[in-house]
């Protein structure tokens, strides 16, 4: 045997020895610190469990070398009762000396009520071993309670300065512990009535305010729109808000205007998808659930002003109102090559405001897939509001968009310079919103 592999073996009986050894010392300090102290005492069992519990904290207290090897060793001895892991795991969590990484490992050991308990007491106050132990929990409504009461204290604990993003963090982090198919009706609840106070509070402070894309990563738009946002918001706000408005002299809540604001944000995403992806509207839409006619009426208008008319609209229509379900998105482009730059210019050319006209140019765009490199920044179509995708309808239909695209590619961004150079001038020349133009000031 080679010099080298002596050295290997020797190294793998010491550690051998030196885990046996550690395992066996353990298991000794267990007996003589937490179980013997109790066996010569006349004492009831529910005063045994008191004893042994703090014994075993103590252990844990003044090993913090070991203290993982002695939570294990202590949840797998059939001389320490279930009973003295809850009651530890109880006084564990409740110790400011013990780590919340420890306290957390012991807890999981637990029974799922203890846990419960613990977690709702605020036992713990790491939110990562916290969802750590929810995420161990193996009964599914003990999980679920735990879940609920995590979101209650969100609920609870919501501030006027707290910023949303750090609410949809929060929400976040305890919507890892299930899939969506988990999400019973109880966690739906909960879940929809914190959102709903974060509008409300904004839509209070903020003085009729309110920002949707924040919560949209927990919640999507549509989804919201299906389970009555824009209602949740107004039991909230006169929960909480209404006595407070009249004092504070704040706006009233206006139910429609919410409504609106809500169907807005939908349209402003379907389109900003349809544009990218450079296909029908249609293909983006989602079933929106029970409209009241108003809605339905005011969804309408909002497509019809950017240019959805006729089958198309109706179409949309439909599969917001549940009549019809939408086709795949699923789609191959032309080329796997091709670029954001050239996605947008192609999403300008087939905008679904320009459905039904054809491209003529074919030559300058296969011109441009050539020469034109990946961009590092993806363009989100989505925060175009109404007033700039109506400007760039007036681009395509002024022949500006074909114009550019022949001018050659080291010239263009030039060109480009020039203009809102002289754009900005002309902008100066125009009143600004409220004002009545000057004097000698031609608009045209």
């Amino acid at each position: 045997m080679k010099l080298k592999d002596i050295r290997k073996k020797v190294q793998q009986e010491i550690q051998k020895m030196t885990e046996e050894n550690k395992e066996k010392s353990v298991t000794e300090l267990l007996e003589e610190q937490v179980i013997q102290p109790t066996e010569s005492e006349d004492l009831t069992n529910e005063e045994i469990t008191q004893q042994q519990a703090e014994n075993l904290v103590t252990v844990l207290q003044e090993n913090p070398e070991i203290r993982e090897t002695i939570v294990e060793e202590a949840a797998k001895s059939e001389q320490i009762p279930q009973e003295v892991i809850d009651e530890s795991a109880k006084k564990a969590a409740e110790n400011p000396k013990i780590p919340d990484s420890v306290a957390g490992t012991l807890v999981k050991q637990a029974s799922d009520s203890t846990t419960v308990d613990i977690l709702k007491n605020e036992g713990i106050a790491s939110t990562k071993v916290r969802m750590d132990v929810i995420d161990s929990l193996e009964d599914q409504k003990k999980k679920e309670q735990a879940i609920c009461n995590e979101l209650e204290k969100v609920y609870k604990s919501l501030k006027e300065s707290q910023p949303e993003e750090e609410t949809a963090q929060k929400l976040q982090d305890i919507l890892n512990l299930f899939g969506e198919n988990e999400k019973t009706h109880k966690i739906n609840e909960e879940l929809n009535k914190t959102v709903a106070k974060v509008f409300a509070s904004k839509y209070f402070y903020y003085n009729g305010s309110i920002k949707i894309f924040p919560l949209e990563s927990i919640m999507p738009i549509d989804e919201m729109i299906r389970e009555s946002m824009p209602q949740l918001i107004e039991k909230e706000y006169n929960k909480e808000y209404k006595d407070k408005r009249i004092l504070k002299k704040k706006k009233p809540f206006v139910l429609s205007t919410v409504s609106e604001f809500f169907l807005e944000r939908m349209v402003k995403k379907v389109m900003g998808e349809a544009i990218k992806e450079n296909r029908k509207a249609s293909l983006f839409m989602k079933d929106l659930g029970n409209l009241t006619e108003t809605e339905q009426q005011y969804l309408r208008k909002e497509f019809s002003n950017l240019g959805i008319k006729d089958e198309e609209l109706e179409k949309i229509m439909r599969i917001a109102t549940g009549k019809e379900i939408a086709e795949s998105t699923e789609y191959k482009p032309d080329s796997e090559e091709m670029s954001e730059k050239e996605k947008f210019f192609r999403g300008i050319a087939f905008h679904p405001l320009e459905q039904g006209k054809k491209q003529n140019d074919e030559n300058a765009k296969k011109d441009l897939r050539e020469k034109e490199k990946p961009s590092k920044k993806e363009i989100d179509f989505s925060t175009l509001n109404k007033e700039e995708l109506e400007a760039i309808k007036q681009c395509i239909e002024t022949g500006f968009i074909k114009t550019l695209v022949e001018i050659p590619e080291n010239e263009r961004e030039k060109t480009l310079k020039a203009v809102n150079a002289s754009l900005e001038e002309r902008v100066k020349t125009y009143p600004k919103l409220g004002e009545t133009p000057e004097e000698g000031v031609i608009i045209d």
